[in-house]
């Protein structure tokens, strides 16, 4: 990950979900806060995600949460579907920050802005795997031929 007190030129991001409006959500990480920091910082975002995942809604995402009460805040996040620590060895993965990071796997859909403020209304919720407004640049892949995601839509 980039220093957000340098100056970050490009972010490119691989998206577990996007969406036509320019949001994404992302899975995979080491720590949702330094993501959204250095997204939020870069001067342009390109994201990539396969075809099949250009949706309206989100299904699922990672959050990342405070280690102190971490289980009031996952009984918080089960009443919008099933809610799980990462869990390696036995043990809830830590992020760099040494918090942890909880799978929400959604009972129903949400969009993507409704379901960013609804979950940072939870308390001990630090961060979630959203992206809304920040990518410059969405691009499609199926079968090796990369497009903007306009040109799927058509």
């Amino acid at each position: 990950l980039g220093k957000v007190d340098e100056n970050i030129d490009l972010l490119v991001e691989f998206a577990h979900e996007v969406d036509v409006l320019y949001n994404y959500t992302k899975k995979d990480t080491q720590s949702l806060i330094r993501d959204k920091l250095v997204a939020y910082y870069a001067k342009e975002v390109i994201v990539f995600a396969k075809k099949e995942r250009i949706t309206n809604k989100v299904a699922n995402f990672p959050i990342e949460i405070s280690r102190f009460g971490f289980k009031k805040t996952l009984l918080q996040l089960e009443t919008m579907g099933h809610a799980s620590l990462r869990i390696k060895d036995s043990m809830p993965i830590k992020t760099l920050e040494q918090n942890y990071i909880v799978d929400l796997e959604l009972d129903k859909s949400y969009r993507f802005d409704d379901l960013e403020f609804n979950v940072k209304e939870i308390p001990g919720v630090l961060e979630t795997g959203i992206f809304i407004n920040i990518a410059d640049r969405i691009y499609s892949v199926e079968n090796k031929t990369v497009k903007t995601i306009a040109d799927f839509m058509k």
